[in-house]
């Protein structure tokens, strides 16, 4: 026999669960609905991990859902959200639909089912959009040109224009071409695109009533799962659940630098979240960091640590030597016990890895001026991997307060770089054996 256990919870903002009042017949098959209001940087790939690590951890090796069955998770409009928050509370405020406001132009999420956009062109100029191209959160891009036949760009009226985006993207960035209609002279906008919270439905067929107590604690357990929810309840007897994922944002404390040829690199637990390790790649130019972050941060988190695997990282215990013509690589930062080396710092992440060479006989002034001269600056972006045995994803974490949101991998500064070098430089030469 199975039952439905509709469901709308919160996730960093607001949510309802509608559940079946409290039984204490034998264990059944039911099935969870869950309506989610999210931050921005929740997106579809961690909302799909945390829901099946949080299954997975509940269920080890075996399958937790009835005959097979997979989590069916989708993205929602706000005004699908608004409907099924509706019914939970007949009082409740629709969600704020985001937008933007320039000098130039207003972009305006519209009430609808469909991701539908308004651009509207501002001042006294009479301009015409042509196209408008849109970068997304995966690091893909999309271009839509005014058509009369089509619906993803469309004039609604002069100056006036109504834009449909795929359902399964998320926008990031856009730049529209524009023409004046008297001249003829052309014109850029762009601009980050507004964001607003995100919403998903999540169905879970087959899933044994029983276990309804476990998924409520190990959802919100960082121990169990990674990116886990601050609170989570499913009440007996009402129709209301609600979770929150609202707790604040993750930072990182300074890292150290120190001694000649050994480098001592940490850098800090998050504040929130169970990372087993860290990963850095390192050492990377100023002109890579954007680009290697497009790369990476488009996986979701179990992809991205599988990427980091098959790149060949170096493990904990296996040396690295930083040279001047040397590729950069991941390099994996293991939990620092007490009683460390001197310049790691316990119960953070950290290893030392050797500077110009690994035997000091062989560096000398002019091996750190190499170093130097190929990486003036050197930058890196860390990864913190959660794994509990059974599955492994990417944390989420903020690495600056101004950060708009979390996201897997991030820049860390290294500003301890070019003075330890310069140091290195204007010192005596290393003693010789």
């Amino acid at each position: 026999m199975a039952r439905t256990l509709c469901a709308v919870c919160l996730l960093t903002a607001t949510g309802f669960l509608t559940v079946g009042p409290a039984c204490s017949q034998p264990p059944t098959n039911e099935t969870l609905i869950f309506v989610i209001r999210a931050k921005p940087d929740l997106e579809l790939k961690e909302i799909k991990e945390l829901v099946t690590n949080t299954l997975e951890a509940i269920g080890g090796k075996a399958p937790v859902l009835a005959n097979g069955k997979q989590p069916d998770i989708r993205a929602l409009s706000a005004v699908e959200y608004g409907v099924y928050a509706k019914i939970e509370n007949p009082d409740a405020s629709p969600p704020p639909l985001p937008a933007i406001k320039t000098e130039k132009f207003e972009l305006t999420q519209l009430p609808s089912v469909d991701p539908l956009w308004q651009l509207k062109l501002l001042g006294a100029q009479p301009r015409m959009v042509t196209d408008v191209a849109v970068e997304y959160t995966d690091a893909t891009k999309g271009t839509f040109k005014l058509s009369k036949d089509s619906d993803a760009l469309r004039a609604v009226q002069p100056g006036l224009y109504n834009l449909r985006l795929p359902a399964d993207k998320a926008p990031a960035k856009f730049t529209a071409n524009t023409t004046d209609t008297k001249s003829g002279s052309r014109d850029t906008l762009s601009g980050d695109w507004p964001q607003g919270d995100n919403f998903y439905l999540i169905r879970l067929d087959g899933f044994p009533s029983d276990k309804r107590t476990e998924f409520v604690t190990t959802i919100k357990d960082a121990k169990k799962v990674g990116n886990a929810l601050d609170s989570f309840e499913i009440k007996q007897g009402v129709t209301l659940a609600i979770g929150t994922a609202d707790a604040a944002d993750d930072g990182l404390a300074p890292t150290k630098l120190k001694d000649r040829n050994q480098l001592y690199i940490n850098v800090p637990k998050l504040q929130r979240g169970s990372a087993a390790r860290a990963w850095m790649l390192f050492p990377l130019k100023k002109a890579d960091v954007e680009i290697q972050l497009a790369k990476y941060n488009q996986l979701a988190g179990a992809e991205l640590i599988r990427a980091i695997e098959d790149s060949k990282p170096a493990r904990a215990g296996q040396p690295v030597v930083l040279t001047a013509d040397g590729p950069p690589g991941w390099i994996e930062l293991p939990l620092v016990q007490p009683g460390a080396a001197d310049g790691l710092v316990p119960d953070a992440f950290g290893r030392m890895v050797y500077l110009v060479d690994q035997d000091p006989a062989r560096v000398d002034r002019a091996g750190y001026q190499k170093v130097l001269d190929a990486l003036p600056t050197a930058h890196r972006l860390v990864v913190y991997e959660f794994d509990n045995g059974v599955s492994k994803t990417a944390l989420l974490y903020k690495r600056k307060p101004t950060q708009k949101k979390r996201q897997a991998v991030n820049e860390v500064e290294l500003p301890e770089w070019e003075p330890l070098l310069r140091l290195a430089i204007a010192g005596p030469e290393p003693a010789k054996p």
